[in-house]
């Protein structure tokens, strides 16, 4: 498993452990490196009162503000049929269906395939660095939008590579939609409030249960918090515990607190899930 994974999955985990689950919501955060990829448009926040004086009506993912069409929606009519409108958060429409992928030619123009999910390309650095330790379950912002997260990237030995980044991924599947996120290469999950600092984006690599994740992986849930786990082939660089063992000659290294990583080495817990 990659390790943007472990990242995304720790950084949402540990947040959500920090505020005991989900509570709570506030819109915006900063500003963000890129928009989310289902949206149309750029996102906002606010309420705008409409006009509804456009003579000629407005284009698909627009609405008539005093006279005139702006970016967004203010319901799902101003969408196109396969959208709905984002009211909660970004007032942009978003795709009723999240796509996955397996590669960059499987997204539209201006996207990558992040970790199975198609995602905003990073056009601009935001203008102040943004905090890949903002604690985003109480609220703080790390400096990206609310489908954005900042992410450090980091070598083998755990040391910052370049500076952090806000990286964009998919808002979620209409609401009540099954899944309302793709499983795709590594699974992901909707953030319902799990990271009340962000939108309802995406998470890859993040469950509740298995159904989150490939066929044949496992969701090895986190010791304590609002019940999510990550999802795990038990390769390496995977998320590991007892019943989620590693693959054969690797050892599901734990330090106090946390799940475990599958890693090379015979120190920490076995691949059968022993301590030693």
């Amino acid at each position: 498993m990659r390790p943007l994974i472990t990242m995304i999955t720790t950084m949402a985990l540990l947040a959500a452990c920090g505020s005991g689950g989900a509570s709570g919501k506030t819109n915006g955060g900063g500003t963000s490196s890129g928009s989310s990829s289902g949206g149309t448009g750029s996102s906002g926040g606010g309420n705008p009162v409409t006009n509804p004086t456009c003579p000629a009506g407005c284009p698909s993912g627009e609405f008539c503000f005093d006279g005139l069409c702006a970016v967004g929606c203010m319901s799902d009519s101003n969408c196109a049929s396969n959208q709905y409108c984002d009211t909660e958060w970004t007032h942009l429409c978003q795709d009723k269906t999240v796509a996955s992928c397996s590669a960059n030619s499987d997204c539209q123009s201006g996207q990558l395939c992040v970790e199975g999910l198609c995602s905003a390309t990073l056009t601009q650095q935001p203008p102040q660095p943004c905090n890949p330790n903002a604690n985003l379950a109480s609220g703080q912002s790390d400096g990206c939008d609310s489908t954005s997260v900042c992410l450090q990237q980091k070598d083998s030995s755990g040391n910052p590579v370049g500076a952090p980044y806000c990286q964009s991924f998919p808002a979620c599947g209409a609401p009540g939609s099954n899944p309302e996120c793709p499983v795709g290469q590594y699974g992901s999950l909707c953030n319902d409030g799990y990271l009340p600092a962000k939108g309802r984006f995406c998470m890859p690599g993040t469950c509740k249960t298995a159904v989150d994740c490939p066929s044949s992986w496992g969701c090895v849930m986190y010791p304590s918090g609002p019940g999510l786990g990550a999802c795990s082939n038990g390769s390496f660089g995977s998320v590991c515990d007892s019943t989620h063992p590693c693959e054969s000659g690797l050892t599901c290294y734990t330090e106090m607190g946390s799940f475990g990583q599958c890693i090379s080495g015979g120190f920490g817990t076995t691949s059968g899930g022993t301590t030693s």
